[in-house]
């Protein structure tokens, strides 16, 4: 079969003006975190928690070290390697002297921040701890395992008070209620979020997540519970039996962390703000108020973890691949 030949007459590409893009308070705020120091661990990065303490030192978490950044020089301070496997979940008491860290052998470690030297060694979970969690008190620690339990643990002593049971799968993440000392709140792959009342050690609360739970999070006023698991972000009325305010399905692949800061944003901003990150390397800020994304960053590799600074001076973020933003 022939076909006809035709001269064909190029059609002219219209050119439009540029768009004027604006760039807004919000943008200008967060843009002053967009030109980060990086540096490579050994291993992934699954841990961020900064010191309520000046000069808002942060510890990172990664492979079999705990690693303690100076706040003032983002450089490192101490190292902490007293892990015969994998270490999870460091976090700082709120005087940020003492450190609390899971392990893959499932014992939880209480160290001095400055000396680095093991204070106490609680064992009670039969599977890896993937937290530890310094109570308001300074003498508490929850701690969380793939064991399905989450653990109360009188450091002073250095023996458990408590084992809170009743979900059913590995215990990811916990946080402790802003007012009140004794409320604690667990997210586990079991896709449940369990509110515990510590006095009775029994739960109080009880929402389904829909998807295995990475991470939980109060605001600062105690109101509202966030829960992240899945591709989605969950917003709950804890003051309404748990009551389901928004869900936000702005990532692509899992969410993986949370941090709120009452603070955060420009001068303008009247509503804490929530940051999260995600396996799809961005990270995203949200406005507390309206629950719309206000600003997102885009990162080289999965997010695992992040932290902001108490006072939003720093922004931390780790990543699957070892990168520490």
């Amino acid at each position: 079969m022939e076909y006809e030949t035709t001269d064909y007459v190029k059609v002219p590409i219209r050119q439009f003006p540029a768009r004027e893009i604006r760039e807004t308070a919000e943008g200008r705020y967060w843009k002053q975190f967009t030109k980060p120091l990086t540096a490579k661990q050994v291993g992934a990065v699954s841990c961020i928690d900064f010191s309520p303490a000046l000069p808002y030192d942060f510890a990172i978490t990664s492979s079999t070290r705990v690693l303690i950044y100076n706040g003032a020089t983002r450089t490192v301070r101490r190292t902490i390697t007293r892990f015969q496997d994998r270490a999870y979940g460091a976090h700082f008491r709120s005087d940020g002297r003492v450190l609390a860290a899971g392990g893959e052998s499932g014992m939880v470690q209480i160290f001095d921040a400055a000396s680095r030297s093991i204070l106490r060694q609680l064992k009670g979970h039969s599977r890896p701890a993937h937290g530890a969690y310094f109570s308001s008190d300074r003498v508490h620690v929850l701690s969380v395992g793939d064991d399905a339990t989450a653990r109360w643990w009188d450091v002073t002593a250095g023996t458990q008070v408590g084992r809170l049971s009743g979900h059913e799968d590995y215990v990811r993440s916990a946080a402790a209620h802003p007012t009140s000392a004794e409320v604690w709140a667990t997210g586990c792959y079991d896709h449940g979020v369990r509110l515990w009342d510590m006095r009775s050690q029994s739960s109080v609360l009880k929402v389904d997540h829909g998807a295995p739970v990475e991470a939980v999070a109060f605001v600062p006023s105690g109101s509202l519970l966030i829960t992240a698991g899945g591709t989605n972000v969950c917003i709950w009325d804890v003051l309404s039996g748990g009551r389901l305010l928004a869900q936000l399905s702005n990532h692509q692949k899992t969410v993986t962390c949370l941090a709120v800061s009452p603070s955060a944003g420009p001068a303008s901003a009247v509503a804490p703000r929530l940051l999260t990150g995600s396996l799809d390397g961005h990270l995203k800020v949200y406005e507390l108020e309206g629950f719309q994304v206000t600003h997102v960053q885009s990162h080289v590799a999965p997010i695992l973890s992040l932290g902001l600074a108490p006072d939003n001076s720093l922004l931390a973020v780790g990543m699957a691949d070892g990168t520490l933003s």
